[in-house]
């Protein structure tokens, strides 16, 4: 039950992700592991799905929390309906972009700093060689 999963995302991803969604729904990781255990009851009982506990999901849902994408950790993002598998890098780079930007932008020294940054960058960018 332990295969290895692909996904376009990483293990940091997949879990600022799950961190995200249970903040999302304000859910405590008690919470979530109740609707998960309940979602699941019958394949928990058939021993299918492994059931989830809060001390698993703790791991988890922390950046750098587990090191393979398993089985059980796709399951869980199934049942947060986080796609694994379809995101796309460029989406991905725009949310961290769009994300930056937004703290850049709620601290005017960095706000400042990024300004003259991508103003050299444009300068650079425009001479020739």
């Amino acid at each position: 039950m332990n295969k290895k999963i692909n996904s376009n995302l990483t293990n940091i991803e997949i879990s600022r992700r799950i961190k995200q969604e249970l903040d999302n729904r304000k859910w405590t990781l008690e919470r979530c592991c109740y609707e998960y255990n309940l979602l699941f009851s019958k394949e928990i009982d058939a021993k299918k799905v492994t059931s989830l506990n809060k001390d698993f999901l703790s791991r988890v849902s922390r950046e750098g929390g587990f090191k393979v994408l398993s089985e059980r950790i796709a399951k869980i993002c199934e049942f947060l309906t986080i796609d694994i598998e379809n995101e796309s890098r460029a989406k991905l780079l725009s949310e961290e972009i769009k994300s930056f930007q937004e703290e850049v932008l709620t601290n005017k020294k960095m706000e400042r700093n990024y300004k003259t940054l991508t103003e050299f960058l444009t300068e650079i960018s425009s001479v020739r060689l």
